[in-house]
């Protein structure tokens, strides 16, 4: 049996991220963002070596034809969260990896 979420319950990290660039995005990474499909690693930073993992339901690795637009999320995510030494990376539902960024 699902559980349902209360009304006011806090929003999963893909969600938070989503409205990060919904609000403060350019419209292309606002476009490629609806391709999130799951955000870990936002919840401990800790500026020594923070490590974020962005899911998408992308095909394919870095010579893909969504490389582009896992780079946009990759930039965007570096706009909504920062860290001195963190790294984001982007994969696309296979698992393979897309797109990194500092």
């Amino acid at each position: 049996m699902a559980k349902e979420q209360p009304a006011g319950a806090t929003k999963s990290q893909a969600e938070q991220f989503q409205a990060c660039v919904a609000k403060s995005g350019t419209p292309t990474e606002k476009a490629a963002v609806k391709h999130v499909t799951k955000v870990t690693g936002t919840d401990k930073r800790n500026d020594i070596l923070d490590s974020a993992e962005v899911y998408t339901d992308f095909t394919g690795g870095f010579m893909s034809d969504n490389q582009g637009d896992a780079k946009l999320i990759a930039s965007a995510f570096t706009s909504c969260y920062e860290s001195k030494n963190g790294l984001v990376t982007v994969y696309g539902k296979d698992g393979d990896m897309i797109a990194t960024a500092n």
